[in-house]
Formats: structure tokens, sequence, C-alpha cells
């Protein structure tokens, strides 16, 4: 019995020591990752004009709101199209979305 309770207790001082250098080695890992990612992040080419294209209008949605402008002044009668479509959304991207789901419900829902 004295043999038995020797060998579970140096079993449990040996897990107990398998997790605690566990414990260290993860935590290295996870440091040395931080640290390869956040060099890579700060290192990334062009990264200050890539963020600030992103902050600037976009010259094309600018220009196609512009002449969707001067067509409603050359034509009223397209103003709820133009209104709805061009002149509502903030972005090209939005516009886009929203002519494309009201070109698919017109065609489902004659």
């Amino acid at each position: 019995a004295k043999e038995l309770e020797a060998f579970l207790s140096g079993q449990r001082q040996g897990i107990s020591t398998n997790k605690n250098a566990r414990n260290q080695s993860s935590t290295q890992q996870t440091l040395e990752t931080r640290k390869t990612y956040s060099d890579t992040y700060i290192d990334e080419p062009y990264r200050q004009f890539r963020l600030l294209r992103r902050r600037l209008p976009d010259p094309l949605w600018s220009q196609i709101r512009l002449e969707a402008e001067h067509a409603l002044t050359l034509e009223p009668d397209a103003g709820p199209q133009l209104y709805q479509h061009v002149l509502r959304q903030p972005s090209l991207m939005d516009a886009l979305a929203s002519i494309i789901s009201h070109e698919i419900e017109t065609e489902l829902m004659p």
C-alpha cells in the first residue's frame, strides 16, 4: 500500500510538473505568435495609404451622384428612381445592391 501511495504521489507530482511546463511553453508560443503577427502587421507595406483611402470619399461615386443630380434637373420624371437608387445611397456598393435587389424584386413579383 505504501508503494502504491508513493507511486501515485510521484505520478501526481510528475503530472503537475508536466502541466506547468506545458503552460509555460504554450504561453511562450502565444507571445511569439503575437510578436510575429504584430511585426508583420506593423511592417505591412502601404498600410497607411490603404487606411487613408478608406476615409477619403470615392471619386467615382461622387461623379455618379453629380451626374444623377444633373440628370434630375433635365428629366424631373426620373426623380423617384434616381433618389431611390442613387442619391439616397451612401456608396457605390449600396447603390448597386439597391438596383440589383429592385431588378430581382420586379422579375419575381410582376
